[in-house]
């Protein structure tokens, strides 16, 4: 089928490793504003939960790894919770990362699709309440 090849040719790019970048102007946000291409949450206090979400998206049947590219400043925040979550199953899998190792290692998961009508979201979530600057700038999904 030639729209489904096409939908799902970022994947058999050469040129991209095989991966797909997922920008942040396509995800869902509480309190962001996009500021060229990095959805910046600027100093402030900001409250508890998933401030970043989305964009909900099909994936084709197989394994994935999504890497985060994300950095969070604060003096009363330890770590940052991400998560991927389907529309039919929840939440599949999340790690929680401390502040001081985002510098150094952007969070990574990895699940796996098994029905192609399924959707998928990657969500940021902060445990607390927290005063803090945080900058998005999407995700890299890649197959396994």
């Amino acid at each position: 089928m030639v729209s489904e090849r096409l939908r799902f040719a970022a994947f058999e790019n050469f040129r991209t490793n095989g991966q797909y970048h997922i920008e942040a102007n396509e995800f869902h946000h509480r309190e962001g504003k996009l500021e060229g291409d990095v959805l910046h949450f600027k100093q402030g206090h900001y409250s508890g939960g998933h401030l970043i979400f989305g964009p909900y998206r099909d994936l084709p049947i197989g394994t994935y790894t999504v890497m985060f590219d994300l950095s969070v400043t604060s003096t009363d925040l330890k770590s940052v919770v991400v998560d991927v979550a389907s529309q039919k199953h929840g939440e599949l899998d999340y790690i929680k990362t401390p502040l001081a190792k985002l510098s150094t290692n952007q969070p990574t998961l990895k699940f796996r699709c098994d029905d192609a009508n399924d959707m998928f979201e990657f969500r940021v979530k902060f445990e607390n309440d927290f005063t803090g600057e945080i900058s998005f700038r999407g995700v890299i999904l890649s197959q396994v």
